[in-house]
């Protein structure tokens, strides 16, 4: 088989895809500089400071060095949260630093003291650190929206014919697959909505999420070896048109568009809401948006460019939600003081339920979306039923600790105290 067509029609898939494969490197380096961050600080925490000033002492003594008295310095939770905000010209140094006489608790808080010098200074890096930060923080807030249009519009260049369109004739194998399964099942709904789960409740989703895993599994091992029977087919409706007639096909092709018209509109609220949150537009503004995104580049690329997306959205889940979970629990000083935060019932599988609410829910998850039509056209698109059938399976066997990572996240946003909203949790446990 060659290379060039195992991968899809568009050439080596890493070539294609370096843009994304590049985004794994600085995540291990953000992922490096925090684990060096976190082990100095433990390793000096327990050797005192000669003088035996608590942290918050020594910030109070760099500041009065430099002729500043106008700086208030309080304790704040979690563990290396210290900052310097500006705007109320406040020092906030975490539980472990404020009064603290370690080495560490010294150097955490003299930095930060050193910034509000910095700033009672009008020291000139940070009036330039200032004067850009409205353009940082518009270039944060849509980097990744116009980084997903371009790919979604860079998938659809190729499209010349229906065919193109729909992304049929067989030309994906089990790389593609596999990532644009994975990016459909767990992607960014199911992420923040398992975090905020287990921040509210404990385990108890996470581990019903399971039956989608399930779902995979059985799917890729029995039923994909049939869609060999309809090599023509790129919708639900079509494949049973093929069986059993076209009555049959019209009936499933208006329930799989009232199916989808449901999904699409979930997903629209939600992005109305992540668009309210990151770009503080009217939540009507934010649906209007994403409506408008998603438009634009399936229009010009139909589902190729989705598959596109797929595999940029695969990429930074995949590599993002490990890293935000173990920087969090960095933050938190490890699994352990996590666990001893955690209340007892959050270990509970039928917390807030009942044993048949919990099998009831883990069936729904198994068999609610299993063979929905956005899921169902992607295992159309594969060069054959061998390598659809493995990208399927792998995708389920993915899912298992991708649920536990993405329900991590919530118990330890839980444990630090970072926010009191559940729906916050995983954006909360990254700051």
């Amino acid at each position: 088989m060659p290379y060039y067509g195992y991968y899809g029609g568009y050439g080596d898939f890493f070539a294609n895809n370096i843009y994304c494969i590049l985004l794994i490197p600085v995540l291990l380096l953000s992922l490096w500089a925090q684990a060096q961050v976190s082990g100095n600080f433990k390793r000096y925490s327990g050797v005192a400071n000669r003088r035996r000033l608590t942290g918050a002492q020594a910030a109070e003594a760099v500041l009065r060095a430099h002729g500043v008295y106008n700086v208030a310095i309080r304790p704040c939770s979690g563990n290396l949260t210290d900052h310097y905000d500006p705007r109320d010209n406040s020092i906030s140094l975490s539980e472990n630093v404020y009064n603290s006489t370690s080495i560490a608790a010294v150097g955490v808080a003299a930095h930060e003291a050193g910034h509000a010098v910095q700033y009672a200074e009008n020291y000139g890096p940070v009036r330039l650190r200032t004067a850009i930060i409205p353009a940082t923080q518009i270039g944060s807030k849509f980097s990744f929206i116009l980084l997903l249009v371009g790919i979604g519009l860079r998938g659809g260049k190729g499209v010349k014919n229906a065919a193109d369109f729909t992304a049929s004739g067989g030309r994906y194998g089990t790389a593609v697959i596999f990532a644009t399964l994975s990016a459909s099942y767990v992607g960014g709904g199911y992420s923040s909505g398992n975090a905020a789960k287990a921040f509210s409740a404990g385990i108890s989703t996470t581990l019903t999420l399971l039956g989608f895993s399930l779902a995979m599994v059985l799917i890729g091992k029995f039923l994909v070896p049939g869609v060999a029977r309809f090599p023509g087919a790129v919708t639900v409706g079509g494949i049973v048109g093929e069986a059993y007639g076209k009555r049959a096909r019209v009936l499933t092709g208006l329930f799989s568009f009232l199916c989808c018209a449901g999904v699409v509109g979930a997903q629209m609220e939600s992005i109305g809401m992540v668009f309210h949150v990151l770009l503080g537009v009217e939540h009507h503004m934010g649906v209007l948006l994403g409506c408008g995104i998603v438009l634009l580049y399936t229009t010009f690329g139909g589902l190729q460019s989705v598959i596109f997306a797929d595999i940029l959205q695969f990429v930074l889940l995949a590599g993002g939600m490990p890293v935000l979970l173990i920087l969090a629990l960095l933050k938190a000083g490890g699994p352990g003081p996590v666990l001893e935060a955690l209340p007892a019932s959050y270990f509970d599988p039928f917390n807030g339920t009942t044993a048949a609410g919990f099998v009831s829910l883990f069936l729904s998850m198994m068999l609610g979306e299993a063979l929905a039509p956005p899921y169902t056209q992607r295992l159309l698109i594969g060069r054959n039923a061998k390598g659809t059938a493995r990208g399927t399976i792998l995708s389920g066997l993915f899912s298992i600790p991708f649920f536990f990572v993405t329900g991590g996240i919530g118990l330890t946003a839980y444990a630090l105290h970072v926010t009191n909203e559940s729906a916050s949790a995983m954006s909360a446990s990254g700051g």
